[in-house]
């Protein structure tokens, strides 16, 4: 029986988690929506997309197969963006890994380098030109 001043609270239904990890913005653990289904590309959106150094090309996803087998699949996000293959449904507990390789870590330092030697270039230039290289030269009047 109900009463005056009662507190009546409904869980929410749990449609599941997925799980994001890897070279991703905000790795973690992402609820299923209620109201439709979750895609990869979405997922992916959802989560910040992907890393400084991820490769698109190698997402890979793991779902259980059964209570005792897992397989692991991987997909071409970009491909996926492309719309040259089909986005993936995720299911609950799909586990997915937005990975790397081995020289994608050094050619971002590398990136990185040169964009930050070509700033510096940019504002010695522009501020201190003056100080370092002397006035430019003027033709006014010859």
């Amino acid at each position: 029986m109900i009463r005056p001043n009662d507190r009546i609270y409904v869980l929410p239904p749990d449609f599941g988690v997925v799980y994001i990890d890897g070279e991703i913005i905000r790795p973690g653990v992402y609820n299923l929506p209620a109201t439709g289904p979750l895609t990869l590309s979405r997922l992916v959106a959802a989560a910040g997309g992907l890393g400084p150094i991820a490769i698109p090309e190698r997402v890979d996803l793991t779902r259980m197969i059964g209570d005792a087998r897992e397989a692991t699949v991987r997909f071409n996000l970009a491909a996926i963006r492309k719309r040259t293959e089909p986005d993936i449904f995720l299911r609950p507990n799909d586990h997915i890994i937005i990975g790397t390789n081995w020289i994608a870590q050094p050619l971002a330092v590398i990136r990185n380098g040169f964009r930050a030697t070509y700033g510096f270039g940019f504002l010695l230039d522009r501020n201190f030109g003056n100080d370092v290289f002397g006035a430019p030269p003027t033709n006014i009047g010859n």
